[in-house]
């Protein structure tokens, strides 16, 4: 036996046979020059093994090898050849009839002498070129098995690689994968027989295997040995692998690939770093793994798949601190943030365009049609974008219109699937009321237009009755400010510019200019016309017949204008209603509780004076008007609005209203009696002695109206005392009672005299116990029962009553109770107690009107902002408490609610946040302001704080400019026009 016999010759079993395999024990020489301590420490070897290898080597140290006859042997394996690497090592060549060529291949590789794997790999390219006249096919095989390993990382493959790095066929790693094959080491180690009987495992891809095997050998050299290989997760630690899931859902990719990627590279690539010197070898960070982006190809792949992503939610792109911010804490890393946009730039993929926002960067569809469309298809495409027609195109080809639009059609439906530079306009085409003369006017590219209206003709057809305004196109945040600026001069080519404001130039404009610069104290409707030709005469428009007003229907048309309040002798006044919240107005009429009535709207303009005057609403008829346009049907619908002021809510019987509030009062004079229907209906006194009066003529006797009542025995008294129980009723709640209890009963049973037998008496429309002197005495006592009053606690039966809210109104105005927070009220008694009385309340107005000056805006908060500072302060109240303390002061101040706040006016009349908000604008050193710094100052230097909406609301019911594209306020055109 010589020392170079192969190991074969030993008999060894087949466990120990593969380990010294493995371990590049090939030949008797090598066993014996191996130490038993190395051998014990080969990682997967058992006892069994280690004793059968070493007593194999206690047999080969005492045989004569040049004794015994291996003939046989060596005829078995003298086939068998090993190649030496680079790196010493030594691994079984395979020969050619082995790497799974065609005979073509083969044949020629043999004429040239190669007769192993090696041979191939180890011949230079210079040394090897291919004939021209070999067949494309032998050419592109041969090449193929020549070409190194070309691993998709960077790795030391000592390191181990996941076979998701091999460049295998998908056939080769499905049946890798079968046998839980998922590293460099456990494929390499596995033998040919082994992975023969892998399930699915075919000649062909055995073949490959085999032959990657030697590659790996040839360029790397033979890699650890690393039995049992732990999974991904079991790899790193815990943490690592809960980061890197939380990574995979925010990448949107196969968690168990992205772990197996990270970690793979991560364990080769920190021993070449000191990643490890002050971390855990088996815990990935974030700081580590954003570093392994742009070495591990999966993992560079995702994320910037992930931030073109986040750049393409939005249609016109992202601002770079947006984008920024958009990355959860996890992946941010300014560096490789910064080394992704300057990638994705450098590639093309995205591009930094208007007010520095990253889009996507797609091809013109002139560039890219070829690719989607036939020849014919794209030309005929293209013909049409450049705005012929379908007739024009048919000529040309010689072929009928219809057959161009079916060609047409069948290369739009290729199209749809492609996204084109062009594109980018398609939202504004679809959502706003864009048209050919506006897109060319703003942007001037025909071609582009005639490519969307091509290309999504289908689309605009189901949304063209949605699209907004051109106009509000301009207020589009998401779109670009240089678009806007483009669309812009189309937007305002028809306005004129006249006492620094601009105006539309048409008959609805010019009318809100009018009604808005000179109907404030009210005109009449042919003061007005005489003021809109005048107008027209100034422009030089009185020739224009379309601006004219010649239409006898146009009265009606201001008298249902937003900006109008309506009275009769076609008289009205210029009221921004869309200006106003009027919640808390509706909710303090309460116009729901009324039944089957009718009222004047002068009961509701009497009830509430303070209401009115805070709402500016100056009479009955203004009232009338308003409340009809802001009392929709939808939210009203049993409220229908008669001629001025009549109100009707139900089914009223006029004729029977009167009846019954005659029955309630009888016997009466008439005077008396048109007194109480004007205080319990609102019905002028004058209005209801010429129209209401005949109802009743039949119970008038001298002047005084009488009615004759029936008797009723005890019994019905009886059950009339049982359903009577409270204090204070309101006549219809009592009608209801009675009507339920007694179904038949005669409209008169509700008499005074039945009323003063049960202890009660009518009083302003109430019915109240006998005790109290009115149901207005009766609320000012209920009031003024506990020294803080929480209306939150109060049934909203009594809430609800319009007396109530009067009564409030009363005891406020003369400090008897003050409001110091919402719906919550001290009464005077207490504050009585400290010491304080309402001579110092009074004070207190005084003192503040005179540190805040004549026809100044202000706010309680404002004022300490400022240095105010009172005695009265000490009390500790909130800002709310001085404040009602403030407005009740009604001839020196005047006041608006604004938010949840209320902006005071040194002067008894004239408090207008419009007006306010023009001071403002007119203080500004350049006379103009951004409206998200006019927000910041309302709720900075004032506390009133709204929504920015409301604010611009504000803006552009005033003389002021709003633009809305810069974000702006200016004081009027002119300025905007100098500085824009």
């Amino acid at each position: 036996m010589k020392k170079d016999t192969p190991i074969q010759i030993l008999q060894l079993s087949k466990r120990s046979y593969n380990v010294l395999e493995k371990f590049n024990i090939i030949t008797v020489q090598d066993l014996l020059t191996v130490s038993i301590e190395d051998i014990k420490n080969f990682k997967g070897i058992g006892k069994k093994s280690i004793q059968e290898i070493l007593s194999k080597i206690e047999l080969l140290k005492d045989h004569n090898f040049d004794n015994i006859d291996i003939s046989e042997i060596e005829m078995k394996i003298s086939k068998d050849k090993y190649f030496t690497n680079k790196f010493g090592e030594k691994y079984k060549d395979i020969p050619i009839e082995d790497l799974g060529l065609s005979e073509e291949s083969k044949n020629f590789l043999k004429e040239l002498g190669i007769e192993y794997y090696s041979e191939l790999l180890t011949k230079g390219d210079e040394e090897f070129e291919l004939p021209e006249y070999l067949e494309n096919t032998v050419q592109k095989e041969i090449k193929s098995i020549r070409r190194d390993l070309n691993i998709e990382v960077p790795i030391n493959i000592r390191g181990d690689i996941s076979i998701n790095y091999l460049r295998l066929s998908a056939r080769a790693k499905n049946c890798l994968k079968i046998a839980n094959i998922k590293y460099c080491s456990q494929l390499f180690y596995k033998t040919k027989e082994e992975l023969k009987a892998i399930k699915q495992m075919g000649g062909k891809t055995l073949k490959e295997l085999q032959r990657f095997k030697f590659l790996i050998f040839f360029y790397f050299g033979i890699p650890a040995n690393i039995e049992d290989k732990e999974s991904e997760e079991e790899k790193i630690s815990k943490e690592s692998v809960d980061f890197l899931k939380k990574v995979a859902k925010i990448l949107n990719c196969n968690t168990e690939k992205l772990i197996s990627n990270i970690s793979d590279h991560y364990f080769s690539f920190v021993q070449y770093t000191d990643l490890t010197e002050e971390n855990d070898y088996n815990y990935i960070t974030e700081n580590i793994v954003s570093l392994l982006w742009w070495k591990n190809s999966y993992g560079k792949e995702k994320w910037l798949k992930y931030i073109i992503r986040q750049i393409s939610k939005n249609i016109y792109g992202i601002e770079e601190d947006v984008l920024w911010e958009s990355i959860p804490e996890i992946l941010k890393d300014k560096k490789i943030y910064k080394k992704t946009i300057e990638y994705l730039c450098e590639s093309n993929l995205i591009k930094k365009l208007y007010d520095d926002r990253f889009v996507i960067v797609y091809k013109s569809v002139k560039e890219e049609v070829y690719n989607y469309l036939t020849e014919n298809e794209a030309n005929i495409f293209l013909n049409r974008i450049s705005g012929k027609t379908l007739e024009e195109i048919g000529d040309t080809l010689e072929i009928t219109r219809e057959r161009v639009r079916q060609i047409e059609a069948k290369g739009l439906k290729k199209l749809s699937f492609g996204k084109f530079k062009e594109d980018f306009f398609k939202d504004i085409y679809l959502k706003y009321d864009v048209n050919k003369e506006s897109f060319l006017v703003a942007l001037k590219e025909e071609e582009t237009y005639n490519y969307l209206s091509l290309r999504y003709r289908n689309e605009l057809n189901q949304v063209k009755n949605k699209r907004k305004p051109l106009q509000e196109l301009l207020e589009d945040e998401e779109i670009p400010a240089i678009i806007r600026r483009a669309f812009e001069k189309f937007v305002y080519k028809d306005y004129i510019t006249f006492d620094k404001e601009r105006i539309l130039v048409g008959r609805a404009s010019f009318t809100n200019y009018i009604i808005k610069h000179f109907a404030n104290d009210g005109m009449s409707y042919i003061e007005f016309k005489e003021m809109y030709d005048m107008f027209l005469t100034e422009l030089g428009y009185e020739k224009e017949e379309s601006l004219k007003i010649v239409d006898r229907s146009y009265e009606n048309r201001i008298r249902d204008d937003m900006n109008v309040l309506w009275k009769p002798k076609k008289k009205f006044r210029y009221y921004n209603i869309l200006g106003y919240d009027f919640s808390d107005f509706l909710e303090t009429l309460n116009l729901s509780q009324y039944k089957n009535e009718e009222y004047s709207s002068l009961k509701f303009f009497k009830m509430y004076p303070d209401l009115m005057k805070m709402y500016d609403i100056r009479d009955e008829y203004e009232l009338h008007n308003l409340l009809k346009k802001i009392c929709t049907v939808d939210k009203y619908l049993e409220i229908k609005f008669g001629r001025m002021p009549s109100i009707e809510f139900g089914k009223a019987d006029r004729e029977q209203q009167v009846k019954e509030l005659l029955s309630l009062l009888s016997p009466i004079s008439k005077q008396d009696f048109i007194n109480e229907y004007e205080d319990f209906y609102g019905v002028d006194s004058k209005t209801f002695a010429a129209n209401y009066l005949s109802y009743i003529d039949e119970y008038n006797c001298s002047g005084i109206y009488d009615i004759t009542f029936e008797e009723y025995d005890d019994s019905i008294f009886l059950e009339l005392k049982d359903i009577l129980s409270e204090e204070l009723y309101t006549v219809q709640e009592v009608k209801e009672k009675i009507e339920k209890t007694f179904p038949n009963y005669k409209k008169e049973f509700l008499n005074p005299i039945l009323l003063k037998k049960l202890g009660y008496k009518i009083s302003g429309g109430y019915i109240v116990k006998s005790q109290y002197d009115s149901a207005s005495s009766y609320f000012y006592q209920f009031l003024q029962k506990n020294e803080i009053v929480k209306l939150d606690d109060i049934s909203s039966k009594i809430k609800s009553l319009p007396m109530f809210t009067s009564q409030i109104y009363r005891l406020k105005y003369v400090y008897e109770i003050i409001e110091f927070s919402p719906n919550k009220f001290v009464n005077f008694s207490k504050l009585k107690k400290l010491g304080i009385t309402k001579d110092d309340l009074k004070q207190y107005c005084s003192d503040v009107l005179e540190f805040i000056g004549k026809d100044k805006y202000f706010t309680t908060f404002s004022l300490k902002k400022n240095g105010f500072y009172h005695e009265l302060d000490e009390l500790g109240f909130d800002d709310y408490f001085y404040t009602s303390i403030l407005i009740e002061d009604k001839n020196r101040i005047s006041y608006r609610r604004i938010g949840k706040n209320k902006l005071m006016y040194s002067n008894g009349e004239g408090a207008n946040f419009e007006d306010f908000l023009e001071r403002i604008v007119y203080k500004q050193e350049k006379l103009y302001i951004e409206v998200y710094d006019l927000n910041d100052l309302l709720r900075d230097e004032y506390n009133i704080v709204l929504d920015v909406h409301d604010v611009i609301s504000s803006v552009k019911s005033t003389s002021m400019f709003y633009d809305p594209i810069s974000k702006i306020v200016f004081a009027d055109y002119e300025i905007y026009y100098e500085v824009i």
